[in-house]
Parts: C-alpha cells; structure tokens; sequence
C-alpha cells in the first residue's frame, strides 16, 4: 500500500480571499472525481477534469542569473522570491500545483468553483508584479539587476489527478490549457509584456481592468505574434504607476485607436494613434511596434499604387 502523499501540489492549502472571508472547507467539491479533506485542502482520491484557471509565474534571464549567483545564491534568491509571490496566489484563494526551477504553477477553481476563478487569478498577478517591484525598490538580489517576472493565464479544461509512477505519482494538473498558459508566460518576453490573458480568460472577467488587445490584423495579414492561436490574446497593465506607465489610460485609448484604424486599412491614422500613445509614454515598445509596422504597411500601399498606376499606363500607352 503505497504511504500517505505530503500535501503538495494541488494540496496546498486554501487560504482566505482577499474579502476577508474565514478559510473553510467545503462539505463537497464541485469539481469532477472523488476528494478528501487534508486540513484545509483537498487531496484528489480519484482523477477527472473539471474547468479551471491556470496561472504560471516565471523569471525572465533566469539562466544568466543563476551563472552569476552561483547555485547556493540562486537556491537562496528563489526562495526568497517565492516567499513574496506564493502569498500573493493564496490571497486570492489559488492552489500552487508545482514549482519548476524557477517557475511557479497555479490554479484557481479546484477542487470548488466559485465563478470568480478568472477575477482571482488576474488580482493575483497584479498583486505579484507589484510585489516584484517592491522587492526591487527595497532589497534589490545579490545580481544587481532589477527582478523581472513574465505571468501568462488561461482557462479551460484541465485533467487533475495523481501523475507519476508508484510511490514518485504526485498530484497535478496537466492539460492543452495548462500549456497555453506556458506559452503566453513564454511570449511575454517577445510581446514586452508582463502578464498575458486569454480570451477564455478576458471573457469570464467580472471586474474591469486595463486590458489592451496585443493585436488586431486584417483577415488576410499574419498576425504580429503567432500564438498557434487564432484567439486575442490581452496584455494586464494594471500593476503599473504613473512613474512606470505615464499616462496610462489616455495611452490606451489612443492604442485601440491605432489598432482598429490599422485593422480598416487607414494605415496613416493609425501612425497618428500610435504617435500620441507614444508621446504620453515613450518607453512602450509595443506601441512602438505597431506605429512601424503601420509605416512599412503604408510604404508597401503607396509602392503598389504606383506599380499598379504604372501598369495602366503602360496599358493606355499600347491602346493609343
């Protein structure tokens, strides 16, 4: 008979929300298969899916840090980093399923849903960037660099339950949306963003939040970050100040802007949106982005205008 699992993974424990509601154990889960009561947390008896919200927390140039600080160092600064970011998910009532290096993985809505899984994962990602910050203004890491953490967060199906073989099967969730909240952690770095949502997520937010569209293409154009999805994909800025986001919501306004003038083709409106979002922050490389991107669209219309103008001269030319 294999021994009883340490509470890991999905049995951490659940803590009070950020209402301030007393910790308590439902008398039963919602969520699909069989569960018993470890404290305050549920250990999964049985396997099943059940509908979820993934949240994954990672640290950007993890691989140079830890050559700098040497593995003594690192184990030290990753204990220390999670130390912040863990409190910041059990606020918010989320389970931590694992830690992987130097990546944090959550869930929120098991083993109960409350309809409010998409709400408590965002509030918990603003929560950790903010703490990052502070950390950084306080008691900047043995590196010397600024912490940088990328959070991607997605909600759909998820299969939970003991993963592993004989003694080493622990529990977990595993799942194509748990891999989708990888890969928008992943493309944080390449968007210049710091927390990415899904559209499954942005669909089930009940609160409003700075959320901007990182793209909006034309059906017959790529796409400016491929995803492998043809979902949106939205950046949360609402962990930043003015000091770090001048302007942030008349930014935003004039972002939208610039995408849907992009997205009807009026390329130069769009580079005259894109241009104010920039003269209210500067330092917004996405903006930026987009603004150039307008421009070679813009150059490439007026090129095959005059191709195309050429041509019908040419044609004219031979009719005469």
């Amino acid at each position: 008979m294999p021994p009883t699992p340490a509470p890991l993974g999905l049995l951490c424990p659940r803590a009070a929300p950020s209402r301030g509601a007393a910790i308590v154990v439902p008398a039963r889960p919602a969520a699909a298969g069989a569960w018993v009561s470890h404290g305050s947390a549920w250990l999964p008896t049985n396997e099943g899916t059940a509908a979820a919200t993934v949240l994954v927390a990672d640290v950007r140039g993890f691989t140079g840090l830890s050559r700098r600080l040497g593995a003594a160092a690192t184990a030290a600064f990753l204990n220390r980093l999670f130390g912040a970011i863990v409190p910041c998910i059990e606020a918010e009532a989320g389970s931590i399923d694992k830690f992987i290096g130097d990546a944090v993985l959550a869930v929120f809505g098991l083993p109960m849903a409350e309809g409010d899984e998409a709400d408590r994962a965002v509030r918990a990602a603003i929560a950790i960037q903010r703490r990052v910050a502070d950390l950084n203004r306080t008691a900047p890491h043995a590196a010397g660099t600024a912490i940088a953490v990328a959070i991607g967060i997605n909600a759909g199906e998820v299969f939970f339950g003991r993963v592993g073989a004989g003694t080493w099967a622990a529990p977990t969730i595993i799942g194509a949306s748990v891999n989708s909240a990888f890969a928008l952690q992943q493309a944080c770095k390449r968007c210049h963003a710091s927390i990415l949502i899904s559209a499954s997520v942005r669909r089930h937010l009940a609160d409003r939040y700075c959320l901007r569209l990182l793209d909006a293409p034309r059906p017959h154009e790529p796409p400016l970050y491929d995803f492998g999805e043809t979902a949106p994909v939205y950046e949360v800025l609402d962990h930043h100040s003015e000091t770090t986001f001048p302007g942030l919501r008349a930014a935003l306004r004039y972002y939208h802007r610039g995408l849907a003038a992009s997205r009807a083709g009026r390329f130069a409106a769009a580079e005259r949106a894109f241009a104010a979002a920039l003269a209210l922050n500067e330092h917004d490389p996405l903006c930026r982005i987009h603004a150039e991107r307008c421009r070679r669209l813009r150059a490439a219309e007026m090129t095959d205008l005059c191709n195309a103008t050429k041509r019908l001269g040419v044609r004219r030319r031979v009719r005469l």
